[in-house]
């Protein structure tokens, strides 16, 4: 057993990479830990440990950059040609599929469901969360291992500048996020006669797309038309960037086991972007059962998504105890993630956490740097945005300032010219968006959204990977 001070030093031992977003643990968990396990199965080599924080429907999830580097080292190990690789991501879909007909229900069915049966329900949706993910989340190390080789193999080539760099790693395939913005762009063209069946078919297709690992939403006819209204112009995927790549690496006699870095980069795009699919997918599938659960055991919902998937038990849900202590956390707390186990945190502990691990950044630093995801230079003021809550108070034209990116904010960075992120690499949602948009981005700032605050005026050099504040 683990008490606070010696989870405290082992956080404080390593070197974490902290990704903050809109988030509960129920679904974070649920798609974080089991499958961060069960990639040991898989390469070799898995997570270790998870530690979180969670304020405000806020989550701070801590990666620990070691088990990034065992993880890909294992993943280059085995995965060593693009067949396996193929192979590796196809046997992934092929067993998601399988799970999303297992777990299929009758959303109209649930009242008839006994408590057993329903939590039972509930425990096997989280379990295909976990399915949703499971390898793919040896992705976050592959990617993190992989730019650190692909950056020796060119140094010991030849220079390369970041901004070639960053289009070396660039995708090759647009998102699903660039796909719906597309089906978007179709609806506004029609009149409203015509576009009937284009919105049904979109709410079908995207339905999920805002999505996050704090809730499901729900699409009316009425939203789509909104949005779609609300594009200025039809988006744009750079074809070129292939052309551009292979122009860039013609330069270098590259090995075919550099090259495979190369293409792991490549596919690493395409299967992130299918996993965050699933993963919003089966929330859209989850949720109608999570409320269901809420109403049966007489649990505010928001509190009962600060369960653990360990914790999903009827007896759980009976239990007042159990009930107060999910009430608490939802407040603020801390959780700490091992194989088998979570330490959880509340009150008094969450402060002895927050105060040992907070970094204090002063405000009157005039410059940041970061890594050049999308280039260009651009100024503009400065809208941070925290959360959802903060999407509509960004202008056009205005610089959009994020701890990461997801796809509720998809509205704000159509409008915003440029994007600074403290966390996020190469596959990030922001860097993809900003590629896909043809717009600057800075990822990787580590405290952009603690040094700018509304209404700065800076210039965002995503050339330099430099934002500079202006007088």
């Amino acid at each position: 057993m683990l008490d606070k001070n010696k989870i405290l030093k082992i956080v404080k031992s390593n070197h974490w990479n902290i990704q903050g977003f809109n988030g509960m643990p129920l679904y974070l968990l649920s798609a974080a830990n089991e499958s961060g396990w069960a990639t040991k199965k898989v390469l070799g080599k898995g997570y270790t440990h998870f530690f979180y924080f969670f304020y405000k429907k806020r989550a701070y999830m801590y990666y620990d950059e070691a088990d990034w580097l065992r993880i890909c080292q294992a993943y280059f190990n085995k995965i060593s040609s693009v067949n396996k690789l193929k192979r590796l991501i196809d046997d992934w879909e092929k067993h998601y599929q399988k799970i999303v007909r297992e777990t299929h229900y009758n959303v109209g069915k649930l009242e008839d469901l006994s408590d057993a049966q329903l939590v039972a329900l509930m425990k096997k949706l989280s379990d295909r969360l976990s399915d949703a993910v499971n390898p793919s989340h040896a992705i976050e190390g592959i990617i993190f291992g992989s730019k650190k080789r692909l950056r020796s193999i060119f140094e010991s080539l030849g220079n390369i500048t970041e901004q070639e760099f960053g289009l070396v790693c660039s995708p090759v395939e647009p998102s699903f996020l660039f796909k719906a913005q597309k089906a978007l762009w179709a609806i506004r063209k029609l009149d409203n006669k015509k576009r009937e069946k284009l919105v049904e078919k979109f709410i079908k297709d995207y339905g999920w797309i805002e999505n996050t690992y704090i809730e499901a939403k729900q699409f009316s006819k009425k939203d789509i038309i909104s949005r779609a209204a609300r594009l200025k112009e039809e988006p744009f995927f750079n074809k070129k960037v292939l052309a551009q790549k292979e122009k860039i690496l013609a330069r270098f006699k590259l090995s075919a086991k550099e090259k495979f870095v190369i293409h792991t980069i490549e596919v690493c795009f395409y299967w992130q972007d299918e996993r965050k699919k699933y993963i919003l997918q089966t929330i859209s599938a989850l949720e109608p059962v999570v409320k269901a659960v809420a109403k049966r055991f007489k649990i505010d919902v928001n509190n009962l998504k600060f369960t653990t998937p360990l914790e999903i038990l009827e007896s759980n849900f009976k239990n007042d105890n159990f009930k107060e202590q999910l009430k608490k956390r939802n407040e603020k707390s801390v959780y700490y993630s091992v194989p088998d186990k979570d330490y959880i945190f509340i009150n008094s502990d969450y402060e002895f956490f927050s105060k040992a691990l907070k970094v204090t950044l002063e405000n009157s630093e005039l410059e940041l740097k970061g890594v050049m995801a999308s280039p260009g230079i651009v100024k503009g003021v400065v809208k941070v945005c925290e959360s959802v809550s903060d999407i509509d108070k960004v202008q056009t034209g205005e610089i959009l300032v994020a701890s990461m990116t997801r796809p509720e904010y998809l509205p704000a960075m159509q409008k915003a010219a440029a994007f600074i992120t403290d966390e996020g690499g190469i596959t990030c949602h922001a860097a993809i968006i900003a590629r896909e948009m043809k717009k600057p981005c800075i990822i990787g700032t580590k405290k952009a959204t603690k040094v700018l605050k509304d209404g700065d005026l800076v210039e965002v050099d995503s050339n330099k990977g430099i934002v500079r504040k202006l007088k």
